[in-house]
């Protein structure tokens, strides 16, 4: 994310994914392992777009990531994992 909070880009998509689930699990941020924290600041979020689509399985988050870790250039490749 922007400012870092998150080290893995798993933890990012489920991050969002967090609006549309009612897996119990999915409330707790895989890092830290306690519930999502609040917003910094709650007016900038449009709850209604992050509420619209259907929760993600997990192998659909895993093929999210894998997807999203195409989308770099030879600059950064040596961050990405083996």
């Amino acid at each position: 994310m922007h400012n870092g909070v998150f080290k893995d880009l798993k933890t990012v998509v489920l991050f969002y994914d967090k609006y549309n689930s009612r897996s119990k699990k999915r409330a707790v941020n895989p890092e830290t392992e306690e519930p999502w924290g609040k917003p910094e600041v709650a007016a900038t979020i449009s709850l209604k777009e992050l509420k619209t689509g259907p929760a993600l399985e997990n192998k659909r988050v895993n093929a999210l990531v894998a997807f999203l870790k195409t989308l770099t250039d030879s600059r950064y490749e040596h961050l990405l994992e083996k």
